[in-house]
């Protein structure tokens, strides 16, 4: 069935139907969670979850870095919809006109092409999405609502990851099926090497030459809510980091949170873009200007930003996090390819500054 489609979308592109996939019975879905393979993911609240839900509270100079049983946010203009019983991605990522704004468009505020495509998928009840086997190229994702199972193509084991459940998978190639409520996925698309918009182009010019017989690594679930933390800072920052590095060597993925005075100095990252998806924020990003044509100006620039919109700072460009002193930062953070988290373990247990060093 897919060589037929790789040969269908080699000729007729975008018009390609392919025949419907075999149904899943998501009456069937795990709610039972164990640590064992196969991994089922319960779709109860964990355990460490508090009674009231709240995610990010103040507690002295650090906060809580317990993990909403949902996440509130709609990806601006990058949301796709599913709304049939089963939809195809046969570019991998959506085509023109399915999203108001490509998943691949550059930050408003640099005008820079990001290495990666973002965007959110939005499942009906017991929807289905498949994405192509596509050799040289990746997804991640993470349940932001419902239960989603995770299917890959040429089969195994069915894991049902719920809010904050977390996937990578080499090659794509797999499917997502919402169970009875409907579910919504944020998306990330990568290449292995080269502009992802040119190698997308590619892919959908030449399908069958993408297709592959056998992943050429596993893929990996993880849920975030049951990653253990990273803290330093008296507890105001704390980190979890879905997959290991050789599980996802294209990008980090993981979870941050800032207590609301907790400042991040100005910094750079020399070979690694930093993308945010805030979920709850309070502050702004500024720019200095270094790392940027002088036409990106003037600087330094404040970037305001709220839950839903993506902040995507290029390698080398100088940053820093100024929160408004009163609401925590909750936010999915990736580092495109992976290294800046290391420092992460560097920081865990370190204190806060004094209060009279102004910066941390």
């Amino acid at each position: 069935m897919v060589l037929l489609l790789a040969s269908c979308g080699t000729a007729l592109g975008y018009s390609c139907t392919p025949p419907p996939p075999k149904p899943i019975d998501v009456d069937s879905f795990p709610t039972a969670s164990t640590s064992a393979t196969p991994l089922y993911i319960t779709n109860e609240p964990a355990a460490s979850a508090s009674a009231s839900h709240a995610a990010v509270v103040a507690s002295g100079a650090g906060v809580s870095g317990e993990l909403p049983p949902d996440v509130p946010v709609l990806l601006e203009d990058r949301t796709a919809s599913c709304l049939r019983g089963s939809c195809w991605r046969t570019g991998l990522t959506p085509k023109p006109g399915e999203t108001k704004q490509s998943p691949l468009t550059a930050s408003p505020d640099l005008g820079i092409t990001p290495p990666v495509a973002l965007w959110q998928e939005h499942l009906a009840a017991k929807g289905r999405l498949d994405f192509p086997r596509a050799k040289g190229f990746g997804l991640l994702g993470v349940v932001i609502r419902g239960v989603v199972a995770v299917v890959p193509s040429e089969g195994g084991t069915l894991a049902a990851l719920q809010s904050w459940g977390s996937f990578v998978a080499p090659g794509a190639g797999v499917a997502l099926v919402a169970d009875q409520a409907g579910a919504d996925v944020l998306v990330v698309a990568y290449a292995d090497d080269g502009p992802l918009g040119d190698k997308l182009h590619d892919l959908r010019a030449h399908e069958r030459a993408y297709y592959w017989g056998k992943r050429s690594a596993p893929v990996v679930m993880e849920d975030l809510r049951r990653r253990p933390e990273i803290t330093w800072a008296d507890g105001a920052a704390r980190v979890r980091m879905a997959f290991k590095r050789d599980e996802s060597p294209r990008a980090y993925l993981g979870t941050m949170v800032l207590g609301p005075q907790q400042q991040v100095p100005t910094h750079a990252h020399p070979d690694s873009w930093e993308i945010l998806l805030p979920i709850r924020i309070g502050g702004s990003f500024e720019l200095s200007g270094v790392g940027l044509a002088p036409d990106k100006g003037p600087f330094p620039k404040t970037v305001d930003v709220h839950p839903g919109s993506l902040v995507m700072i290029p390698a080398t460009v100088e940053h820093a996090w100024k929160p408004d002193g009163a609401t925590a930062l909750l936010a999915i953070q990736m580092f495109v390819p992976p290294g800046p988290e290391e420092r992460y373990t560097k920081l865990a247990g370190a204190p806060a500054p004094p209060a009279s060093s102004g910066r941390p």
